[in-house]
């Protein structure tokens, strides 16, 4: 048992001393970071960097408005708005554009996936409520 306790204990001194927490003085096994090093602070989803093509709402009656045109390479910013809606998945007809957009109450998102398709129609609809459809032309 004196062995095993042993054994652990000197494990764990190793792991200390290889991790910088040894008691060394300040300039051995740690590195300061430089003085010029800058903090980014991270973008929140759902934020928009650039303005958006289009808005659209999402509402327990469906979409809002049923259909917008936007310019090849815009963004388009879905909201969902009505909390008694619960959450929300939007899921694109053309598979090409290939991807599912899910919200929650409250919550907005940039989708970006039409900025390199060519310009036509894109129909989605809302899997909560498959009724509840919606048109994206791209110009």
């Amino acid at each position: 048992m004196k062995r095993h306790l042993l054994v652990v204990v000197l494990i764990m001194t190793l792991a200390l001393v290889a991790c910088g927490g040894g008691g060394g003085t300040s300039g051995e096994g740690s590195e300061e970071m430089p003085a010029e090093t800058i903090a980014v602070t991270p973008t929140p989803m759902g934020t928009l960097t650039v303005p958006s093509g289009a808005t659209i709402e999402l509402t327990i009656n469906g979409p809002v408005p049923l259909e917008v045109t936007i310019n090849a390479g815009e963004p388009v910013l879905f909201v969902l708005k009505d909390d008694e809606y619960g959450q929300s998945t939007v899921q694109f007809d053309d598979r090409k554009v290939g991807t599912m957009l899910w919200l929650l109450p409250g919550q907005s998102r940039i989708f970006t996936r039409l900025s390199d398709k060519d310009p036509g129609t894109y129909t989605y609809k809302m899997l909560t409520r498959p009724d509840n459809k919606g048109t994206i032309i791209v110009k």
